[in-house]
This record gives C-alpha cells, structure tokens and sequence, in this order.
C-alpha cells in the first residue's frame, strides 16, 4: 500500500469513526460537563476535503484531526469510573459509554498514527 494510500484509508476510518461514535464521545463530554473541548469538538465535526486531495493535504488533516482527538482522549481517560451524575439526567450504561469512548479514541488515534508514520 502506498503512503497516499495509507493515509486515505486513514481518513475513511477517521469518517467511519465521527460517523458512527461522534454523537456518543460529545454525550459523555455534555454529561460530565466538560467545558473547553468545544473548539477540539467543531473542528473535527468539520473536517472537509476538496476533491484533489494531495498525500501533504491528507497529512496536514489527519495530523490536525489526531492532535484534537488526543487532547478529547485525555479528558475521557480523566473521567473516575462511576463517575458521579444526577441520576435524572445521567444514562444508567454512563460508566460503559465512557469505557467505548475512551477504546474507540484510542483505536482511531493509533490507525491515523500509523498511516502518519507510514
């Protein structure tokens, strides 16, 4: 696989990852009350590429998107298990959200690492 490739098949699973988990890592981040990972949150909600996509332009987003899901990642792994919540406004399977989260960030953050080192 070439490193263009590589990087592309990064990108679709980064697109698969704020597809399919996004909604659940910004719950688990609402419930806590996490303030200041908003900027980290819209950047990557936002994430676009223009059709000529270059082996430098896919980097340059990949890099970008796998700083701010470090720092997102930081804040998860921060978070005590039984994490105290006001039980009327807290899911009871709040403790396994916050475990998936924190696996399925550190999953997408390895696959972009390794197609950045590629």
């Amino acid at each position: 696989m070439s490193y263009t490739e590589s990087l592309e098949v990064a990108l679709q699973r980064l697109g698969n990852y704020l597809d399919s988990e996004f909604d659940t890592l910004q719950r688990v981040l609402i419930l806590i009350g996490q303030t200041g990972v908003e900027d980290h949150l819209s950047i990557l909600s936002q994430l676009h590429l223009s059709p000529q996509n270059t082996a430098i332009t896919l980097y340059r987003l990949l890099d970008e998107a796998c700083l701010r899901l470090k720092t997102l990642q930081q804040v998860v792994n921060a978070i005590p298990n039984r994490a105290p919540l006001d039980v009327a406004n807290g899911p009871a399977d709040f403790d396994a959200m916050v475990r998936w989260s924190a696996s399925r960030l550190q999953d997408i953050i390895s696959t972009i690492q390794h197609a950045l080192q590629h």
